[in-house]
């Protein structure tokens, strides 16, 4: 298993998120922060899809990371692989590249060569898809992958310049993987003798651990720089496999737990108590039967019979030679068992490979349905942002009509009552000529009457020349034909209403009903008729019969009413 597999939930929970973070939720989010502005609904609705569907695929990647620590590698691979044809089928890049480093790094241990081919592929899709320190970040990381797998199958020195190779991109790693290249660097100058070299590594090993917060990878370092201790300084070296016992213990990491017991066996049985190296070595072993890695029950019986064998112990040491031999087997049988089975996982993505193919098609045709819904959806909003904009014009329109006839009913009041106004002052005028003619008729009739009365009374002219005179000088015809165009003015067809209700009535009996409705006295009216208020009185009687009015129906009144 890939050196990754070593971390445990408590840290591996916290690195898959920050890794999902990148690969995934960046791009949502950035998505999500176009949508604030509100441009495009339809990119809305799509984003918030993609934004639910790498959630999902984030939770598949955590899963398969729990089952790829816990040895289940067929759950790691099924859940990668479904993250990887949903990434596939959403072009989401970036979350691909984090799908296909994780299956290889779950392939490698039974198939190195697919380990390396989701590894290779990881590696150009980061190149292909980030740039600057994600995609340094994510080259380095397939690298040391592709390292390992080489370092597994052999090939040391290949797998040394990959891991020189990641090293130099993971200046700012925070992954732990830049500790895990120097680890490897380090095996490599063991191997080969330089153990100063090797040291060095294991020791700046340490520190990028530290650095980086991945306290599970601190055991293997610690652990790896005390078997080179143990022969030059075996007090530093016990110092180092204490550190990574109770880094091992405090971040339950089983596996770590038994390589440094294993380390510590060897130690003790050496420099200090070989009974205390032996519990240390069986306690090893009992830990190492509950890691489903036999590697590590392998490992911890090849001890314990190389424990017997240096304390004499032939029998001992025979016995667990032949559980060794046992183990192997065993473990043949196992890894035919997980072939078998990987060739069915295989044959499993073989058909999810050909789904894959027709769902593409069939995604590929929602989606240029889905584009045809958005040209669509846009010249909607289009044809709605026309109609708008006509719409505002046409408001805009209607207010200034509506402006322009409040304009003109203003200027028509105004008019209206320009008009009252003159017609008012003409009324005024007219009653004040009309005023004015019936005082002059009443004033010309008493100086008349008066004349008359001096001529009687004179002897120079005789009555008959006096009256005579009088009487041709008396001529009011031309006064009541200015009183009446003046009262018809001022009374509209008041004349022309009596004679249609009244045929037979009079020209002075529309005289007297003028001065009546001017509403004068009966010596009023007598001077101005030039008659005697009793005659008055009589014409007035014989009005009302022409009427036809009742006895108790005021005259006055009836005529205003007119």
């Amino acid at each position: 298993m890939y050196p990754l597999a070593s971390n445990k939930e408590n840290l591996n929970d916290v690195y898959l998120l920050s890794t999902a973070i990148r690969s995934g939720n960046e791009r949502a989010l950035g998505y999500f922060l176009e949508l604030a502005h509100m441009r495009y609904v339809l990119l809305f609705a799509i984003t918030l899809l993609t934004l639910s569907s790498s959630a999902q695929s984030t939770v598949r990647l955590r899963e398969g990371w729990r089952a790829l620590v816990t040895d289940n590698d067929s759950l790691a691979i099924r859940c990668f692989w479904e993250t990887y044809r949903d990434s596939r089928l959403r072009h989401d890049d970036r979350l691909q590249a984090e799908a296909a480093l994780f299956l290889g790094m779950a392939s490698y241990g039974s198939r190195p060569e697919k380990g390396m081919a989701y590894a290779v592929e990881a590696l150009h899709l980061y190149e292909k898809t980030t740039t600057g320190h994600e995609a340094r970040i994510g080259r380095g990381r397939c690298l040391q992958l592709m390292a390992t797998i080489r370092e597994r199958q052999g090939k040391s020195r290949q797998a040394l310049q990959w891991s020189r190779q990641a090293l130099a991109l993971l200046e700012r790693d925070t992954t732990g993987t830049k500790g895990l290249a120097r680890l490897s660097i380090g095996r490599y100058f063991e191997n080969q003798g330089q153990v100063d070299t090797a040291v060095v590594y294991y020791q700046r090993a340490l520190a990028d651990f530290r650095s980086s917060h991945q306290y599970a990878y601190l055991p293997g370092a610690y652990t790896r720089l005390a078997l080179i201790q143990m022969n030059q300084n075996p007090d530093a070296a016990f110092s180092s496999l204490s550190t990574a016992w109770a880094i091992a213990s405090k971040t339950h990491n089983r596996q770590a737990e038994v390589a440094t017991l294993l380390a510590l066996g060897k130690a003790e049985t050496r420099h200090r108590d070989p009974q205390r190296g032996l519990q240390h070595l069986q306690t090893a072993y009992r830990l190492a039967q509950s890691l489903s890695d036999r590697q590590f029950e392998l490992r911890a019986l090849e001890g314990l019979a190389e424990w017997a064998a240096a304390q004499g112990h032939v029998e001992d040491a025979l016995e667990w030679q032949r559980r060794v031999i046992q183990l192997k087997d065993s473990v043949f049988s196992a890894e035919s068992e997980r072939a078998v089975r990987e060739m069915e996982v295989q044959f499993g993505l073989a058909e999810k490979e050909r789904e894959l193919a027709l769902v593409s098609k069939e995604r590929e045709v929602a989606r240029l349905t889905n584009l045809l819904l958005g040209g669509a959806l846009i010249v909607l909003l289009a044809g709605a942002a026309v109609g708008f904009v006509v719409l505002r014009k046409i408001r805009r329109k209607d207010r200034e009509l509506l402006a322009i006839r409040t304009a003109l009913v203003t200027a028509m009041e105004a008019e209206k009552a320009l008009r009252e106004h003159q017609y008012r002052a003409d009324l005024e005028h007219r009653e004040s000529q009309l005023s004015a003619i019936t005082l002059q008729m009443q004033r010309k009739n008493e100086f008349a009457e008066e004349l008359r009365a001096s001529a009687g009374a004179g002897r120079t002219l005789s009555p008959t020349e006096l009256q005579r005179m009088v009487n041709r000088h008396f001529s009011h015809g031309y006064d009541w034909e200015d009183f009446d165009t003046y009262f018809e003015g001022l009374n509209l067809h008041f004349y022309t209403r009596l004679r249609e209700l009244y045929p037979g009535i009079s020209q002075n009996d529309l005289k007297l009903c003028a001065l009546i409705r001017l509403n004068l006295s009966t010596k009023e009216m007598a001077g101005i008729l030039n008659i005697s208020p009793d005659s008055v009185k009589t014409a007035r009687y014989r009005l009302r019969r022409k009427l036809q009015l009742p006895g108790d129906e005021n005259l006055t009144r009836f005529l205003l009413s007119l």
